[in-house]
């Protein structure tokens, strides 16, 4: 049922996603900028606060594989992950820590790229969550002033995004 309510949300803010494309994909990425409705969850140290560092999909991209950290503390600990995709073109996973989460890719250019992903934690808690991540560190401001215009159409407010570069200090 959650599924089917996510698949649903997703559909309505995005209507037809584009297909991606394993030379869309497929790479090394870096967090750049991050944030949600509810901030606490993407702030450092949260469990939705997570640094890329590689995504990869099937060659038809049925199934993409994010490999990423996430930071306990100053302890890194590296996650790989399987989306499947749903027949409206999201992507679905389920962590036990974590809960339910559907999300998009939506390439913006050949080396950015932003994941919009819609979380139901253990206790039912719902945040809407957007990550613009990228082939490099550096992006322009009018790169960065376009993310904060995507992530204001899913109601994620530019006062709840941070910049994730600063605060990636795992290990490669």
């Amino acid at each position: 049922m959650k599924v089917l309510l996510l698949t649903l949300v997703l559909g309505l803010v995005y209507g037809e996603l584009p297909e991606l494309t394993p030379e869309q994909v497929d790479g090394d990425w870096r967090t750049l900028y991050t944030g949600a409705d509810n901030v606490e969850k993407t702030s450092e140290g949260g469990p939705l606060r997570a640094y890329y560092r590689h995504m990869e999909c099937t060659p038809s991209c049925e199934n993409v594989t994010l490999s990423f950290y996430i930071k306990f503390g100053e302890n890194c600990t590296l996650i790989t992950i399987v989306g499947q995709r749903t027949p409206e073109g999201s992507y679905t996973i389920y962590a036990e820590e974590t809960g339910l989460s559907t999300f998009q890719v939506l390439p913006l250019t050949e080396k950015l790229m932003s994941v919009y992903n819609v979380n139901v934690d253990p206790e039912e808690k719902t945040t809407h969550m957007i990550t613009l991540i990228g082939k490099e560190t550096q992006v322009t401001e009018e790169q960065v002033q376009e993310f904060y215009q995507i992530a204001e159409k899913h109601g994620i407010a530019k006062e709840n995004i941070q910049d994730a570069v600063p605060t990636d200090t795992c290990e490669d």
